[in-house]
């Protein structure tokens, strides 16, 4: 009943809201909203970047919802979500750039184009229509997300199969360009932005860094934590380096319980992907940053205390036991797992796990996108 009238209320949201349709569509306007208005990150922000080399020919505008929050929006002319400005931008933009299934209220004409990048470069994790307890609601929401949009983009055609097919139900315009924000891992001047960034956090240059970046669970407080002090000893036994580990929250947790004094929160580093770029390792457990760090041909060490937790209330398109990654469900079984990594064996197997999902991330993707605007 309750999901039944969420419906309703958006149907009469959406409808009230055509009422800004009397108003004609800017053909140069362009807005931006990345996780629903949280963030200037992700593929929009790489987008709306690249953007800026038209000068004023077109009209840039970002959403936030806090934008007291917002430490790095210089320069960026920007609206409150939710506000009346909002929706008349929202109404009006000819383009409009996102990254996840927020706003379905919103509507969206013939004459706009709603493009989708999503946050993620899917893979293992079922979302969406693809887990066994999806309710009403979703299947809702998904239907209505997939009328707003225009395009989505792909990571790959393993993302193609399962994140958009199975799990979005999504049957309408692909744009095969790889993920615009995973540019930064094939442009000409990657060395130089890695060691920039990997100057700020250490001192020694062969230092060993872990960025740890683990995924949303309702019930994290129940989850044991991270050992840092085992792990940076186990990694510092593999390797002979010595260890800095980032941490990294995902965007709806915002906290975790980690010994904060042995790591470095970088939370508010404004470019999840150059840390990426910047990182050695990547520690997380089912989240999609995995592979940003597999097609960079990375070591990926996943601890996943709840994994029998997660997989009866989520689960995978792929076991974790075919997984070659250094997988353990407890601090010792983690380490373990370190010390006996076989390095050589890792990166045979990680570029053909990587080359079977026939991956389309480039050093364009950004520009593709761009030509749809600048054409369209």
């Amino acid at each position: 009943m309750r999901n039944k009238l969420k419906q309703i209320v958006i149907f009469l949201i959406s409808t009230t809201l055509k009422l800004f349709w009397i108003i004609p569509v800017k053909k140069n306007r362009v807005l931006f909203l990345s996780f629903n208005g949280k963030q200037f990150s992700d593929s929009p922000m790489y987008i709306y970047k690249e953007m800026l080399q038209y000068g004023n020919k077109y009209e840039l505008i970002w959403a936030f919802s806090n934008p007291d929050s917002i430490v790095n929006k210089k320069k960026v002319y920007y609206v409150r979500k939710e506000s009346f400005k909002y929706f008349y931008y929202f109404c009006t933009s000819r383009f409009i750039i996102v990254n996840d299934t927020s706003n379905i209220y919103m509507p969206v004409r013939k004459s706009q184009v709603y493009i989708n990048t999503w946050h993620g470069g899917g893979w293992f994790k079922k979302v969406g229509l693809s887990c066994d307890n999806y309710s009403d609601y979703t299947e809702f929401e998904f239907k209505m997300k997939n009328k707003q949009t225009t395009y989505f983009t792909a990571s790959s055609e393993y993302f193609v199969e399962t994140v958009l097919h199975r799990s979005f139900a999504y049957d309408g315009k692909i744009l095969r360009t790889g993920m615009p924000r995973n540019q930064i891992f094939y442009q000409e001047n990657k060395n130089e932005i890695r060691e920039f960034v990997r100057r700020k956090f250490i001192e020694e240059p062969d230092t060993l860094v872990v960025l740890y970046a683990p995924t949303h669970r309702s019930y994290k407080d129940e989850i044991p934590p991270l050992d840092v002090k085992l792990l940076s000893k186990s990694l510092n036994k593999r390797f002979g380096k010595n260890v800095k580990v980032l941490f990294r929250a995902h965007h709806l947790i915002g906290s975790f319980d980690i010994d904060s004094s042995l790591i470095e929160n970088v939370t508010d580093y404004p470019d999840i992907q150059e840390l990426l770029l910047a990182c050695d390792i990547v520690l997380s457990d089912y989240s999609s940053c995995m592979w940003e760090a597999a097609i960079q041909y990375k070591p990926i060490i996943v601890y996943a205390p709840d994994a029998k937790k997660y997989i009866d209330s989520q689960g995978f398109f792929l076991d974790m036991d075919k997984w070659p990654f250094i997988v353990g469900q407890s601090n010792n079984e983690v380490s373990d797992k370190i010390l006996s990594f076989d390095m050589a064996r890792y990166a045979r197997e990680i570029r053909k796990l990587v080359a079977d999902t026939t991956p389309y991330e480039n050093a364009n993707s950004v520009q593709s996108i761009v030509d749809i605007i600048i054409n369209k």
